[in-house]
């Protein structure tokens, strides 16, 4: 699945070709991607998820001040594996349409680690996707940690 952006009278652009070809491979990557643009790195990340191979424990090669999980099958240990990594980088987070996110522990570890991530329900999160549970605690916890 390639970005309809990313392509010159419908041949696709070869940094949007070199983003899948480095999606396919993330687990045999022997570093992180902190020396790609932060373009490059959302790209990859976008390819991961598309094509399902993204795994919790690749979350830690995208240190990304705006990550975009819409969809993926991040799980609440991988909420917490994104708070070590981005810390307090983490501007934006989009968990919209993701369905395996089953407890508080995920979004409890997000808002301590990571102090200047905007409200999730009014910025990172586009509610609309959100399951009504996911929303409701994410709110929840928005709301604690501007009472803290």
């Amino acid at each position: 699945m390639l970005d309809e952006q990313a392509r010159v009278d419908g041949v696709p652009a070869l940094t949007e070709l070199c983003c899948k070809a480095v999606a396919a491979q993330l687990l045999r990557l022997p570093c992180t991607l902190d020396h790609l643009p932060p373009r490059a790195s959302k790209c990859i990340l976008r390819h991961a998820i598309a094509s399902g191979t993204l795994e919790e424990e690749q979350l830690s090669l995208f240190g990304l001040t705006e990550l975009v999980l819409k969809g993926s099958k991040v799980t609440d240990k991988g909420l917490e594996r994104v708070a070590a990594t981005c810390g307090a980088r983490l501007l934006a987070l989009d968990l919209s349409q993701c369905v395996r996110l089953l407890s508080d522990a995920g979004v409890a570890s997000l808002l301590g680690a990571c102090p200047m991530l905007q409200a999730p329900c009014e910025v990172g999160v586009h509610t609309m996707h959100c399951t009504a549970r996911a929303h409701a605690r994410t709110c929840a916890f928005a709301h604690m940690r501007t009472c803290m």
